[in-house]
């Protein structure tokens, strides 16, 4: 089953063995507090958590189909982009209240600030968990990494170094490959293939044939295979990030806008899910057909200011 969180509309959850559809809503009495659902994550242990616009986080379970409210002392700010989670603590990316800090087992919540007085830059967009290393992608500052019991993270990449691997560009979503490997999806500087072991960096953008350098996300399949959806289309390249393909609406794309962080491989089914503002499009990443005929370009009329010439 897989669960789409949609601002607005809810939890829904996807039978693809039936291609069925069930909706969960704050007006069934369910425990949900807002239909306002931004990001969700599920830990090892099977417990969905569900970042809310504005109600912080909601657990749900699947067996029960009931959501529980976790409580929370402030007021505004409480917007979570991102989650993930260790046996021991939950993460909580906000926008505007730094890193929330959630012990599962208590539920008490230690905030974690990077500056308290700007909104913008004690915000964060995505967080990661890579080799017992927490990884921070805060909006105005850039990425940082802490340990998983310390206080206060370290910055690892500044955004505005002008000599910086991706200068004056916000980062829009991590994700992990392996226990070493680090991908930065950036909103103009591509998507940056980071080993923390080796402190090495590799940057794949539109000169490897990517369809935008703005960048929601990065997705592997098990045929080795990258995705990189961008806000006009999606590039799949090989392990070696060559051989660009390029999909977009005409190939089946519900919109060319691929959505921040919006990208989930199953491993399992063998599925690429993709969200946009228009729907979700899912595939099978290893069936995908390339139309590789080059049509021909035929002049049919020509007009300058509107004057046929």
């Amino acid at each position: 089953t897989c669960a789409l969180p949609i601002c607005g509309q809810g939890l829904w959850r996807y039978n693809p063995q039936n291609e069925s559809f069930k909706q969960y809503t704050a007006d069934q009495k369910n425990g949900l507090t807002t239909n306002y659902l931004m990001s969700i994550h599920i830990c090892k242990k099977g417990q969905i958590w569900i970042g809310t616009d504005g109600q912080f986080i909601t657990r749900f379970d699947p067996l029960t189909e009931r959501f529980t409210q976790i409580d929370y002392s402030w007021g505004d700010w409480s917007a979570v982009f991102s989650i993930t989670c260790d046996l021991e603590y939950l993460w909580c990316g906000t926008w505007g209240s730094g890193l929330k800090r959630v012990n599962r087992n208590t539920l008490e919540i230690q905030n974690i600030d990077f500056d308290a007085g700007d909104q913008y830059r004690n915000s964060v967009f995505d967080v990661v968990l890579l080799d017992s290393t927490i990884w921070i992608a805060n909006i105005g500052l850039g990425l940082f990494k802490m340990n998983r019991n310390a206080t206060k993270p370290e910055l690892v990449f500044s955004t505005n170094e002008p000599k910086g691997p991706f200068p004056n560009s916000r980062i829009n979503d991590l994700e992990t490959e392996g226990d070493s490997i680090l991908w930065i999806s950036t909103a103009g500087a591509g998507a940056i293939r980071y080993n923390v072991k080796t402190n090495t960096i590799k940057t794949i953008n539109e000169s490897n044939g990517l369809a935008n350098s703005i960048i929601q996300t990065v997705v592997k399949d098990k045929h080795q295979q990258y995705w990189f959806p961008t806000i006009s289309g999606v590039t799949v390249l090989s392990k070696d990030f060559n051989s660009p393909s390029n999909f977009y609406v005409h190939n089946g794309l519900a919109s060319n806008a691929i959505n921040k962080s919006a990208a989930f491989y199953d491993s399992e089914a063998d599925q690429v899910y993709l969200g946009t503002q228009l729907g979700v499009s899912f595939f099978n990443p290893g069936n995908v057909e390339v139309d590789s005929f080059a049509n021909r370009v035929i002049f049919t009329g020509f007009s300058i200011m509107g004057k046929p010439i």
